[in-house]
C-alpha cells in the first residue's frame, strides 16, 4: 500500500539501521507506525537518532518494507559510517551549502531529516557542557543553519 505525501528515510551504519518517517496525516503516521512495529517487534526508539532502530541484518528487511509502504521517489537512504567512527576530524567551510554538508559528514543534497539527526548526533558530542569544542559546536550549528535556509 502506497502511502502519498509520506517521506521515509534510512540511515545505515555498519552495526544499526535507524528508520524515520514523516507524513502530512495523523492517521497515516499512526498506520504506518502499526505497520512498522508489527514487522518489527524488536525495533527500539533512540532517542538520540531520533528514529527507529535495529541491528544491521536488518537492513534488506527494512528496504523492502519501506518499497512496500512509501512511493518510491519517497525513500531516502543514506550511509553513515561516520556514526562508527569515534574521530576527531574537523571539516571546513560550514557557511556555504557544500561545505555545510561537509561539515555534517553528508553528501550534498542529504534530506533535511537527516541532516537534522546528523547535527542533534554531533552536537551532543561538540557541546562544551559535555566536553566538546566551542569552535567545532559553532561550525555545527553554522552548517545546519546553512542547511535548513536552502533545504
Amino acid at each position: 500500500m502506497s502511502r502519498d505525501y509520506s517521506t521515509c528515510a534510512i540511515t545505515t551504519t555498519q552495526q544499526s539501521v535507524y528508520v524515520a518517517w514523516r507524513s502530512t496525516d495523523t492517521d497515516t503516521f499512526t498506520d504506518i507506525k502499526s505497520l512498522f512495529k508489527a514487522a518489527f517487534p524488536a525495533a527500539h526508539w533512540d532517542t538520540e537518532m531520533r528514529a527507529w532502530g535495529l541491528p544491521a541484518g536488518a537492513r534488506v528487511a527494512v528496504l523492502n518494507w519501506a518499497r512496500r509502504n512509501f512511493d518510491q521517489d519517497s525513500i531516502t537512504i543514506e550511509e553513515a559510517s561516520w556514526l562508527d567512527d569515534d574521530e576527531d576530524d574537523e571539516r571546513e567551510g560550514g557557511d556555504t551549502l557544500l561545505g555545510a554538508y561537509a561539515t555534517l559528514y553528508l553528501r550534498p543534497g542529504a534530506p533535511l531529516a537527516i541532516a537534522e539527526a546528523v547535527y542533534r548526533v554531533m552536537s551532543k558530542r561538540a557541546h562544551p557542557d559535555a566536553g566538546g569544542d566551542t569552535a567545532a559546536m559553532a561550525a555545527i550549528n553554522a552548517a545546519i543553519e546553512v542547511i535548513r535556509e536552502r533545504a
